[in-house]
C-alpha cells in the first residue's frame, strides 16, 4: 500500500519524552545511547478506539512534533495534551488476517504493513539459515518468544544504561533480541540468535558461519565502544562477511553535530575501507506517524546520510524481561528496537539470497528504502545551512522496506 495513503489513517500522538534514553548493553553509557524507553500508559479517561480488526487502542499523550523554529530538535507537547486521532491497525482486513495466520502479535500488524513485511512472508522468507548476533546486556532465553533461539552465547550479561534509566541484566537485550527474531513479535522469526553479552566493550567473538548480521543496540557514546577496539573482532567480522547495524541514539539531534569526534576516527567501521560498505546506522520513527522525525538523524554530513536508514518502530510489542512472567510483552520505543528490526530485514534478504555479499545486501537495503512516505525529500530548506535536503537530513535513505530490499537484491543475482 502506498505510504502516503497509509499515513492518512495512521495519525496519532506519540508518547515519548526526549532524553529518556539508555545504553544498550552493560557498562558505561550516556543519554546519547541507542536505548529503549517504555511507551506511556494509555489514559483510562480517553475514549477507546475500535477498528476494523477489533483491536482496542488509545490516543497517546505527549505528542512529539517537528518544530520549524528548532529544526534540529523535536519539541514535546506538554503532558496531558492528547491527539484526537486513533490508531488504525488493520489498514486492510485481508492483510490483518494474513498476519494473524502468520502468528504475528496484533500490536505489530500495522508496523509490519508499513515495512511491507508481507512481501517476504508470502514467499516463506523469515530469516531461516541466518544467525543474528545481538550485542547487548544479555538475552533471557526463558522467555517464550526466545526459547530455543540462542545457538551461541558469549560474554557476561550485565546491567546497562545510565541512572535513572538503567536496565537489569537481560532486560534490554531480551527486548532487542525479540524485535529481531521473536516468534510472534520478531520480524525475522526463523532466524537464530547469538548472544554477545557485554559489560562495556563490544566484540565480535563468534566465527559461526551462520552469523551474518551484527545488531548493535548502542548509540555513539565514546571511542571505546568501537566494536573493532579488539582487532580480532574485525577479523571475525570480515571473515564472516557480516553486516553491522548500529543504533543512532535517541536525543533527537543531528549526528554530525552530536558526535563530531566520529569525523576524525579512521578506525571506526564507517571509515574503514574494508568495512564501511557493510555498515548501516538505524534511526527510528513512530509506527503511528512515520514521517515525524523523532530520534537522532544524519544531519548535513553526507557520510552519515549514506549509511543511514529509518525504521518505524515506536508502538510495537517486544519481549519484556520479567523473571516471574516469561510471557510478558510490552510496547517499547527507541533506536535500540529500530536496530534489530533493520537487522531482521538484513537477515531475511541474506536468507533468501545467501550468495549475495554483505556489500550487495546493504546496497539492496538502501536502494529499496521507501521515500514516498514523506514530502521532505522535495524540501531543501533543512539544517543550519537551510539548504540541506530534508528527507536525507532526517531519514537518510528513507524508510525500511522489505519489498524494496528484496526486489533490489533480485537484480543483483
Amino acid at each position: 500500500m502506498n505510504m502516503m495513503m497509509k499515513k492518512t489513517a495512521l495519525a496519532v500522538a506519540l508518547g515519548l519524552a526526549l532524553g529518556l534514553t539508555a545504553c544498550g548493553g552493560g557498562g558505561g553509557g550516556s543519554a546519547s545511547s541507542g536505548g529503549t524507553t517504555p511507551a506511556p500508559t494509555p489514559n483510562p479517561n480517553q475514549d477507546v478506539c475500535n477498528n476494523i480488526d477489533g483491536i482496542q487502542s488509545y490516543p497517546l499523550p505527549n505528542a512529539l512534533k517537528y518544530s520549524p523554529a528548532t529544526p534540529d530538535r523535536i519539541k514535546a507537547i506538554p503532558d496531558g495534551a492528547y491527539n484526537t486521532y486513533c490508531t488504525n491497525w488493520g489498514v486492510d482486513p485481508k492483510l490483518g488476517a494474513f498476519f494473524k495466520s502468520q502468528n504475528k502479535d496484533p500490536q505489530n500488524w500495522m508496523f509490519l504493513d508499513l515495512i511491507n513485511a508481507e512481501y517476504a512472508y508470502e514467499r516463506g522468507a523469515k530469516g531461516a539459515g541466518v544467525a543474528i548476533v545481538i550485542s547487548d546486556n544479555g538475552i533471557w532465553q526463558n522467555h517464550v518468544e526466545l526459547q530455543g533461539k540462542v545457538i551461541e552465547a558469549w560474554g557476561k550479561p550485565a546491567e546497562s544504561g545510565v541512572p535513572p534509566y538503567t536496565y537489569p541484566a537481560y532486560a534490554h537485550g531480551t527486548g532487542s533480541a525479540s524485535a529481531a527474531a521473536g516468534y510472534t513479535v520478531g520480524v525475522a522469526s526463523e532466524s537464530a540468535l547469538i548472544d554477545q553479552a557485554n559489560s562495556g566493550f563490544r566484540f565480535v567473538d563468534t566465527t559461526n558461519p551462520k552469523a551474518k548480521v551484527y545488531s548493535l543496540s548502542v548509540g555513539w557514546v565514546d571511542g571505546y565502544y568501537d566494536t573493532f577496539y579488539n582487532p580480532q573482532s574485525r577479523v571475525n567480522f570480515i571473515k564472516n562477511d557480516m553486516v553491522m547495524i548500529q543504533a543512532s541514539g535517541n536525543d533527537g539531534g543531528a549526528m554530525d553535530e552530536l558526535y563530531p569526534f566520529m569525523n576524525n576516527k579512521p578506525g571506526y567501521p564507517m571509515f574503514d575501507p574494508d568495512t564501511k560498505t557493510r555498515l548501516i546506522i538505524s534511526g527510528g520513527t513512530s509506527a503511528f506517524d512515520p514521517d515525524t522525525p523523532i530520534y537522532n538523524h544524519p544531519g548535513e554530513n553526507v557520510a552519515y546520510q549514506q549509511v543511514f536508514i529509518t525504521s518505524p518502530v515506536c508502538g510495537i510489542n517486544v519481549a519484556d524481561y520479567d523473571p516471574n512472567d516469561p510471557t510478558k510483552v510490552s510496547t517499547i520505543c527507541g533506536t535500540s528496537i529500530a536496530t534489530p528490526t533493520v537487522s531482521a530485514v538484513v537477515a531475511i534478504v541474506r536468507g533468501m539470497y545467501p550468495s549475495l555479499s554483505s556489500e550487495k545486501v546493504v546496497k539492496a537495503i538502501f536502494q529499496g528504502a521507501n521515500k514516498s512516505f514523506t514530502t521532505m525529500y522535495s524540501d531543501n530548506t533543512c539544517g543550519k545551512s537551510k539548504t540541506a535536503n530534508c528527507g536525507w537530513y532526517y531519514f537518510g535513505h528513507g524508510l525500511l522496506d522489505v519489498k524494496g530490499a528484496i526486489m533490489e537484491a533480485e537484480k543483483m543475482l
